[in-house]
C-alpha cells in the first residue's frame, strides 16, 4: 500500500528526550580591554558604576564575564556587561 507523502506513522506530539547533549556550549560577549584594565586594579578599592547604581569595594577577582567585589564584608558578583565605568577609589 502506497501512503501519501504527508503520512506520519505515530503520534503528532513531539517526543521529549531524556538524553542530555554530550557537548554544551556557553556563549558570552568578551570585552578584552575592560577585562585588562580591571585586572590592573585587582586588590585595590574601586568604584563601579553599573546600569543600576554605584558600588564601592575591593576588587577581588576578574573573570571572563563578571568581577567579584568585596563590599561591606560581602562578595558581590557583577556582570561585566552591566558595568558602565569604574574608577580607583
Amino acid at each position: 500500500m502506497q501512503y501519501p507523502p504527508y503520512y506520519r506513522n505515530g503520534s503528532d506530539r513531539p517526543m521529549e528526550s531524556t538524553i542530555l547533549p554530550k557537548t554544551i556550549v556557553y556563549l558570552t560577549k568578551v570585552d578584552p580591554k575592560i577585562i585588562e584594565h580591571l585586572q590592573m586594579h585587582k586588590g585595590q578599592k574601586i568604584h563601579v558604576i553599573t546600569t543600576v547604581g554605584k558600588l564601592e569595594g575591593k576588587l577581588d577577582n576578574v573573570y571572563i564575564d563578571h568581577i567579584t567585589l568585596i563590599s561591606h564584608g560581602k562578595k558581590l558578583h557583577i556582570r561585566i556587561h552591566e558595568i558602565v565605568y569604574f574608577e580607583k577609589a
